[in-house]
């Protein structure tokens, strides 16, 4: 690495390179804020997220051939006899989710006061993982076997598997996945090193760029805590493996056993067992993939009287989940337990207490979980992708969440026939439903339990619906309105969370992956925001109308809870629908679309309502002089509204903006006089009615000129 390096240091807030050329004696003396920083000449080639100039610059030099892999070993001795080994090994480049340049790792063996191996400890990113000696695959009873993780170098125990290597966000598990494989065995040159031999383990900066979090270098073996001054105590703060790890494989685990129990599993060629002092724990494993024609036996033998606990788990990779039941025994001496596992089996553990080879009771697990989980995850395709094609899927992205929902917003924009709402209000319900809607229930994705998640995305479109409904009462006149502006605020929602949806899936799974996303969110489901968010219109426009007080007060809360429930229906199935139960699918499906189609019914008969309203309202206005016969003829069905705006458009666009004003005066008149007439009050009394007279009449001179009817 210091071939190709150079130190570096901030000073001031300004990166300064310190030397151009380092040596191990420039690592001893040099600052502890300092740090590498692999270089190629130029900043484009050499920043520590261009995995390809690395990568490529690391093989076109033959480096690979040019030096050996080395493992720098220490070894410290304990008071009581007992010696821990550290391997320290040191990588290039970790080309993983966390790309940075330089990385240590370590595996750490221990023996007791006679020299005599009792466990090994393997570090994985911030931790590491516990296996008794016994346990740990070794070539010549001495050589551990250590699985190196494709591309982030964390060490495990068993090769040809998956290590999920996430954090609980809130109440999301947030999982990235380490993979191990099988090749040629690597046994590197040792190079024996103490605290303070070689004199580069006092350098305190970072082993590659500085960067933000787990993407700068890292730190060196001595400035790794415990980890390098407490080897014993660090040890034993790590978790078993077996406990960790291989949730997504057969495993049964007995505690409380003794020497004199054995557990196995049939018929399985590869199998680990693990058997642990601590805890006085077995654990039996089974690599090889599952053969869904055979049955397979689990089977507890014990030559003791033993009060264990039996934990299994059964994977199902079709239906993407895994089983874990827990028997609590009683068993004496020569007594024997069997559970018989498959996809279909009860999982009755049948129990033999006295040898002869029948089962005298027969168990229900004491507890049960089923828990779902990706026996496939995918690749997180941004990382293996040139820049042009990372933009290029993003767009992709952004234009499909984008342009389904502006089409859909002009679709319930044209919906509304009569008196269209003003622009600034549908925009602003729809930035809403983008920005801090959108905003709050992927806060609430990660800090609320998923239950609750409807609750809290739904509340916030009401909001939303209801500031509307308070504040612009005027531009709020039934439930067509509801449904306008309920359905803006569910598609802006809808664009902001499908692309950011869109952007993970292609990220995390290709384009193949954002395909999937988009065929389901867009298209299936591509409405479904825009129906619960109409749900909650409706309850605000049958609120606007209603003239019986509690059922004024109720109806928002009853169209919000509809919503709630609606989302939480669909929020169930659509997780149930997972692996071979996939077709589930369909049930949220249907019931969406009926909804959808049960909301247009229910706006096409307020649109109905609305053409009888201005038919009905608007007559009194003739004799009044506010409207000739022939306007009054022409505002009185869509058909001849629509035949109106036509002929005004063939005289040209300033006839065709006076025509669309007319309509929307005279609507906007004739929903007035409605509110007025379900109140008692006199229309004749009332400002807004004088105001919206005195603004059609300002465009009566235009208006007389054409009348010839």
């Amino acid at each position: 690495m210091l071939d190709h390096c150079r130190l570096r240091q901030v000073v001031s807030g300004v990166e300064a390179t310190l030397l151009d050329r380092v040596t191990l004696d420039d690592l001893a003396t040099a600052p502890g804020d300092a740090y590498l920083d692999l270089w190629y000449g130029q900043d484009d080639t050499s920043g520590y997220l261009n995995y390809t100039a690395h990568g490529a610059y690391y093989d076109s030099n033959a480096l690979r051939a040019a030096w050996p892999s080395i493992a720098y070993a220490r070894v410290l001795h304990a008071d009581d006899g007992r010696a821990a080994i550290q391997y320290w090994l040191f990588y290039y480049y970790n080309d993983w989710y966390n790309k940075h340049e330089g990385d240590w790792e370590m595996i750490q063996v221990e023996l007791d006061a006679t020299g005599q191996p009792t466990r090994a400890i393997y570090a994985q990113h911030h931790g590491g993982s516990v296996r008794p000696w016994s346990a740990v695959e070794k070539t010549d009873g001495t050589h551990p076997h250590a699985y190196v993780a494709l591309g982030s170098h964390a060490t495990y125990f068993v090769g040809d598997t998956l290590y999920p290597a996430g954090e609980d966000i809130g109440n999301v598990r947030v999982d990235v996945y380490d993979r191990t494989g099988r090749a040629d065995p690597i046994i590197p040159a040792i190079q024996l090193i103490s605290d303070t031999d070689p004199a580069w383990l006092v350098f305190a900066g970072r082993w590659g760029e500085r960067a933000f979090g787990d993407f700068a270098g890292p730190t060196g073996p001595a400035q790794k805590g415990t980890q390098w001054s407490d080897p014993f105590a660090w040890a034993d703060l790590q978790p078993s493996d077996a406990a960790r790890w291989y949730h997504r494989h057969v495993r049964g685990e007995a505690r409380g056993l003794s020497e004199a129990a054995s557990l196995s599993l049939s018929p399985v060629a590869s199998v680990e067992k693990i058997v642990e002092s601590a805890g006085r724990r077995q654990t039996i494993v089974a690599f090889d993939p599952l053969d869904p024609a055979l049955d397979y036996q689990l089977r507890l033998q014990t030559q003791q009287t033993l009060s264990p606990t039996l934990l299994v788990e059964w994977p199902d990779a079709l239906a993407g989940t895994i089983a874990r039941r827990e028997y609590s025994l009683e068993l004496p001496m020569g007594a024997s337990a069997e559970l018989r596992l498959c996809r279909s089996c009860d999982f009755r553990l049948n129990v033999d207490t006295d040898g002869d080879g029948v089962s005298d009771a027969s168990l229900r697990p004491g507890r049960s979980s089923v828990s779902r989980v990706d026996f496939d995850p995918p690749e997180s395709v941004v990382f293996y992708l040139p820049p042009e094609q990372i933009i290029g899927g993003l767009l992709i992205a952004l234009l499909a969440a984008v342009v389904p929902s502006v089409g859909y917003a002009l679709g319930v924009w044209w919906l509304d026939r009569y008196e269209k709402e003003p622009k600034r209000l549908l925009i602003a319900t729809f930035l809403w439903g983008a920005l801090p809607g959108a905003l709050i229930a992927l806060a609430a994705r990660f800090l609320v339990a998923g239950t609750f998640a409807p609750v809290i995305t739904e509340s916030v479109k009401a909001v939303g619906v209801w500031i509307v409904f308070i504040r612009y009462r005027r531009e709020f006149d039934d439930l067509l309105d509801g449904i306008v502006y309920g359905a803006m605020t569910g598609l802006g929602f809808a664009m902001m969370t499908n692309f950011v949806s869109y952007a993970i899936g292609f990220l995390f799974g290709g384009l193949e992956f954002l395909r999937a996303r988009v065929l389901l969110n867009g298209i299936a489901f591509g409405l479904s925001e825009a129906y619960y968010g109409a749900v909650i219109g409706i309850g605000f426009g049958v609120s606007r109308w209603a003239a019986d007080p509690p059922l004024r007060k109720t109806a928002p809360f009853l169209g919000l809870s509809a919503a709630i429930l609606l989302h939480l229906f669909n929020d169930f199935w659509r997780g149930l629908a997972v692996g071979a139960q996939s077709g589930l699918v369909a049930i949220p499906f249907l019931a969406t679309w009926v909804g959808i189609v049960a909301v247009v019914a229910i706006a096409i008969l307020s649109i109905r309502k609305e053409q009888a309203t201005i038919r009905t309202q608007l007559k009194d206005e003739i004799e009044r002089g506010t409207f000739t016969p022939n306007e009054y003829f022409y505002l009185s069905t869509p058909r001849r509204r629509s035949q109106q705006l036509f002929n005004a458009a063939r005289r040209g666009p300033a006839d065709l903006a006076r025509s669309i004003r007319l309509q929307n005066l005279a609507a906007q008149l004739a929903f007035r006089r409605q509110e007025l007439a379900l109140a008692g009050q006199d229309p004749e009394a009332d400002a807004d009615v004088r105001d919206l007279r005195q603004r059609i009449a300002a465009l009566q001179p235009v208006r007389r000129a054409r009348d010839h009817r």
